[in-house]
């Protein structure tokens, strides 16, 4: 509580989160013993889950609970309930205001369902449904913004936001498919694989850039979940987002 304290504190900031996710790894983590390292990761999750949790904090506490959950596998299912049912879990935190907080919720996300396999498939399932209801927001928002709508301009940047932070869960848990014992439904493979293919047809940098990463993470995947579905799979390929393409050079 005390080091968790010290990122919050002002003038605190990203180098003191830095600072203090390395003394919790370095000079303590590899130190404790399984039943203090169990004992540290519990209260990690209750500072992460925490509506108050400063993100200096919250940053450190995502850092090292991804490390500790990895080593701990199911010996953490306190740390695990902590995070899948506090006052704030970790799918939200997967649409937090910070891009380095998502990020990390994002490496927390995907080392927990490493750790408690039985759960890739729920989380996998809610975070593609999300996907789904960002995706059908952000069209309803470019139609109200083409109408001319005052409020629409404001709608879109939200929605795209979310639709690009749950294309990062959605991710996440779909590269931890090839990590776990048994990795995961083919049908849940195929339900990214289709809404990457929605995704590129609705076109426009946000949705393009969405399935990208969509696609990036089902390419770690063993190429027998796709069932033979080349058509699809092209289909579903999309055009290099500008931001990600080389900058042209005239001869």
């Amino acid at each position: 509580s005390q080091l968790l304290a010290w990122p919050a504190a002002p003038g605190g900031g990203s180098h003191a989160s830095d600072a203090v996710t390395h003394v919790l790894r370095a000079g303590m983590g590899d130190l404790l013993s399984e039943r203090s390292q169990r004992l540290m990761a519990t209260a990690l999750a209750a500072h992460a889950a925490a509506r108050n949790c400063a993100e200096a904090a919250l940053l450190s506490a995502l850092r090292e609970l991804a490390m500790l959950l990895l080593a701990l596998r199911e010996v953490g299912a306190d740390a695990r309930d902590l995070l899948l049912q506090g006052d704030r879990p970790l799918l939200s935190l997967a649409v937090h205001p910070s891009r380095a907080v998502r990020l990390a919720a994002c490496h927390c996300l995907w080392a927990l369902a490493l750790a408690f396999p039985a759960h890739l498939a729920p989380l996998l399932n809610v975070s593609l449904n999300q996907l789904r209801i960002d995706h059908a927001a952000l069209g309803a928002a470019t139609g109200r913004e083409a109408a001319g709508a005052k409020d629409a301009p404001r709608e879109v940047e939200a929605a795209g936001e979310a639709l690009r932070a749950h294309a990062h869960s959605t991710a996440a848990l779909v590269g931890a498919m090839a990590h776990t014992p048994f990795g995961g439904p083919s049908a849940l493979a195929s339900a990214a694989l289709n809404a990457s293919a929605d995704l590129v047809a609705s076109g426009g940098e946000t949705c393009v850039g969405a399935a990208f990463v969509l696609l990036h993470s089902l390419l770690s995947l063993e190429a027998e979940w796709l069932g033979g579905t080349k058509q699809r799979l092209s289909k579903a390929r999309p055009p290099i987002p500008p931001s990600l393409q080389p900058p042209h050079r005239p001869r």
